[in-house]
């Protein structure tokens, strides 16, 4: 244990980061602290590094949580001899800095007017590490301390896994914060990314937690208090959705329907954590209503291969290739997509691209040739041609 602690030392010295190491009956046996700084919205008796407790028995990789007032911490496990020994905390630190205005909603919130100063100094002494960088720090420790080498893809989908837990550990569900939508121009693209997987009925996105955002990067929507401004947020996202569901082709009624009962459910609810967990339920049922809505008139073998072509669409497409994946053979199969669709599979194929081109040109400053290359396109001149047919215009037109 003396060579963890000088190891751990030597990350705390190196990162600017408090190290802790809880024992698996949760004693701390030491801790390698930053100037004794403590969140002032909470007691030295509980400290938020006691979510050690969701890490009981081993785990293979690092993970990255996140408490309640926006702090993350990377929880490492320690081993000996194949025997779980107890868990590193390392942290706590910042995706990015606070604003002074969203602490003040905290600091309302959970009536800690008389700290304010204690507040605003702790916030700002914190380090801050962007996820990505989080990601590659736990990496790199788990590297030193272990000599293990890691995918960082799986620490992050650990986190961003995290993030969709619906579990009734309550504990574990307060590291969770609501999607959330602001009007600067980068949460306008981060908005068309949600109202594209809704209206293009992709469930499987959002299974992989690709829509959640930090809740300290979003736009403030009520001064008078934090829920309020998070009820606003989420009543302003169910009408877009609703929305975009509708352009997806789910009834006008079914969706306006949805749309009135879950901002009914909003301004019933009292905790962030109940708000989460519904607007994950939102997010998932308009979502899926939209996918049973393209999909329901159609045999299983189009189904299949519509499913194909859209999560392969920056791949060259194969009618042989998409066929074995539907189960059957390519002249079946184009018979049953002209019947079901009432368009050929190479025509779907082009208005998928074209879409797909569409959604980059409105969100990314991707170049005209960038785009045609990454949807294979065999030329510039190629996909402009077709872009025109389907659209009308040419993409520099569209984008403009």
């Amino acid at each position: 244990m003396r060579l963890l602690e000088e190891k751990c030392a030597m990350i705390a010295d190196v990162f600017d980061l408090p190290v802790v190491f809880f024992q698996k009956n949760n004693e701390i046996l030491f801790e390698i602290k930053k100037e004794n700084l403590y969140n002032p919205f909470i007691s030295v008796e509980d400290e938020p590094f006691h979510s050690a407790k969701i890490m009981n028995q081993y785990v293979e990789i690092p993970r990255i949580r996140k408490s309640n007032f926006l702090e993350k911490f990377i929880l490492l496990s320690v081993s000996k001899h194949d025997e779980f020994l107890g868990t590193l905390i390392i942290g706590p630190c910042l995706s990015s800095q606070v604003a002074e205005e969203r602490l003040l909603l905290l600091i309302k919130e959970h009536h800690a007017f008389s700290a304010k100063e204690e507040v605003l100094h702790y916030y700002r002494s914190l380090p801050i590490y962007s996820t990505e960088k989080l990601v590659k720090i736990g990496a790199f420790i788990s590297y030193f301390l272990k000599g293990t080498s890691l995918n960082t893809t799986d620490i992050k989908d650990d986190y961003l896994h995290s993030l969709t837990l619906d579990t009734t550990n309550k504990r574990e569900t307060k590291l969770a914060n609501p999607i959330t939508f602001s009007n600067s121009i980068h949460e306008r693209k981060f908005e068309n990314e949600i109202l594209k997987i809704v209206k293009n009925g992709e469930v499987e996105k959002l299974d992989k937690g690709f829509v959640y955002k930090e809740e300290e990067e979003v736009a403030i929507y009520s001064k008078s208090s934090h829920l309020r401004s998070l009820k606003n947020h989420l009543i302003t996202l169910t009408a877009l959705v609703s929305r975009a569901s509708i352009n997806g082709g789910l009834h006008g009624e079914i969706a306006l329907e949805a749309s009135d009962r879950y901002i009914l459910r909003i301004e019933e609810m009292y905790t962030t954590e109940d708000l989460y967990k519904m607007t994950v339920e939102m997010l998932h049922f308009f979502t899926q209503k939209v996918r049973e809505s393209k999909t329901q008139q159609y045999s299983l073998p189009v189904v299949k291969a519509i499913h194909f072509i859209i999560s392969n669409i920056t791949e060259e497409l194969l009618h042989q290739q998409i066929a074995d994946y539907a189960g059957v053979t390519p002249n079946y199969l184009s018979y049953l997509f002209k019947k079901d669709t009432d368009e050929t599979m190479s025509v779907f194929i082009q208005k998928a691209r074209i879409e797909e081109a569409k959604h980059l040109l409105n969100t990314t400053s991707a170049s005209i040739s960038e785009i045609s290359e990454l949807l294979a396109f065999t030329d510039q001149s190629y996909f402009t041609k077709i872009f025109k047919k389907h659209q009308g215009v040419t993409p520099n037109q569209y984008r403009n």
